[in-house]
């Protein structure tokens, strides 16, 4: 969940195009991150693009040719999880 975090687009290309840089040909990059279909997608105060403050945490919200955009060349193998609410959780 790294990615969602508020960075600027150029910092997330730069990151991807580094990750790329450093990984044998043969290696797995695994990482995930939230997307439109969220359900907290759009909800919160809107920040930039596709980020959005929800009580505090500035969150990214990914759509489909997005991820393809940063991962280029990479093979896109793509799962869902259902989120796991918490008695603490306040979203």
């Amino acid at each position: 969940m790294f990615f969602t975090m508020h960075f600027t687009w150029e910092d997330l290309k730069f990151t991807f195009q580094e990750i790329r840089r450093i990984l044998k040909s043969n290696a797995f990059n695994f990482f995930s991150v939230r997307n439109h279909n969220d359900k907290s997608y759009g909800k919160g105060r809107k920040m930039n693009d596709d980020v959005y403050d929800l009580n505090g945490f500035k969150i990214r919200f990914f759509g489909k040719q997005q991820v393809k955009d940063l991962v280029k060349k990479m093979l896109v193998e793509e799962f869902y999880l259902v989120p796991v609410k918490t008695s603490r959780s306040t979203w």
